[in-house]
């Protein structure tokens, strides 16, 4: 799509016609590591902010985050309690259709030379994604974001004044007092990292906890939409592009989570802190017979699963299917629609 084409799209989103396409909110891409490089992804760093995910395929190392809000140089890693940290040799500029990254960044493990590397980009949109920076005041504060729906998940991270873990809540998990940190993997209970208080429409509340409020510390929460027949987007302005639930497995055998839609990527966690997260993506491999998975908890290398991996998902057209596992936990998901909405009018 071309800048024009895309600002005219923007610009007649939620105006009663048609609604934002997913394809211009969410990109999965591709790139071997080494030498500086433009991503073009079509997503609108520049005018409309968003937040990219790197992360590498063949190499043991971490999970980076880059945003709008706390700008290029700045990032942070989702399988570490550390801190916010800027380089001099990292992503370098976002742009109206991607981001920009600089040489062999091998200080990190971002850029390797002969490395195979995954990122995901959010673009910030209504119904879909949010980011908020915020100062902790050591007491209690509400937050206001902009997503204007239901919050299906959110990822907060200290970014100043020493290292925490990431406070990540869900709708799924049952109330506003439960949480799960990735690194190490578990599922808690506290009444003040978000002060016992469930996010709305239009904020978000959090307590005297250090991981989400410490007195001057700086803060970044991701806000992910959930859907529920509101989303709004497409040709028609009706239809939903992600969904965050919950599904059980069976002790054995296949069941189907229906989301109404076919997924291109997924995030699921095991509610017991038993299992590693995992992300699929249809880009890197995941259909019914290959699935590339990575745990984005660890710094582990992709591994490759087949028919006989044990548990596993696999796509369908209208959700997933879940294989049985020996436990029956309880698993959370956040799932992205498979684009585009739109019917195709160029051939390329």
């Amino acid at each position: 799509m071309s800048k024009i084409a895309r600002m005219m799209q923007q610009a007649t989103a939620g105006a009663g016609g048609a609604g934002l396409d997913v394809d211009s909110l969410f990109s999965t891409f591709l790139y071997d590591g080494g030498g500086a490089k433009n991503i073009t992804n079509s997503i609108d760093f520049s005018n409309e902010g968003g937040m990219v995910w790197i992360k590498a395929r063949d190499d043991s190392t971490s999970n980076h985050f880059y945003d709008t809000e706390r700008g290029v140089l700045k990032r942070v890693t989702l399988d570490t309690t550390e801190q916010e940290t800027t380089d001099n040799y990292s992503l370098s500029e976002f742009k109206y259709d991607g981001f920009t990254l600089l040489g062999d960044l091998a200080a990190i493990g971002l850029n390797k030379n002969n490395k195979d590397y995954v990122s995901w980009s959010w673009r910030k949109a209504k119904n879909w994604f949010d980011i908020q920076t915020y100062t902790g005041n050591g007491s209690s504060q509400t937050i206001s974001h902009d997503l204007g729906c239901e919050v299906g998940m959110m990822f907060i991270k200290k970014l100043t004044g020493g290292t925490a873990n990431w406070m990540i809540w869900h709708r799924s998990l049952g109330g506003a007092n439960k949480y799960i940190r990735p690194t190490p993997t578990a599922m808690g209970t506290s009444t003040t990292r978000l002060n016992n208080t469930l996010p709305t429409s239009s904020g978000f509340t959090v307590g005297n906890d250090g991981d989400t409020n410490s007195s001057g510390a700086n803060y970044v929460c991701y806000l992910f939409a959930h859907n529920n027949n509101d989303g709004g987007f497409g040709p028609s302005g009706d239809q939903d592009i992600i969904k965050c639930g919950s599904f059980t497995p069976p002790s054995s055998g296949e069941a189907e989570v229906n989301l109404g839609f076919e997924p291109q990527f997924i995030i699921t966690f095991d509610t017991t802190g038993g299992d590693n997260w995992r992300v699929y993506d249809i880009m890197r491999g995941w259909n019914i017979t290959d699935r590339q998975l990575l745990n984005p908890n660890e710094p582990n290398q992709e591994s490759t699963l087949s028919n006989t991996s044990g548990y596993e998902l696999k796509p369908t057209l209208t959700g997933f299917i879940h294989e049985g596992h020996s436990a029956s936990d309880k698993h959370i998901y956040m799932a992205i629609r498979r684009g585009p909405l739109a019917v195709p009018e160029d051939a390329t």
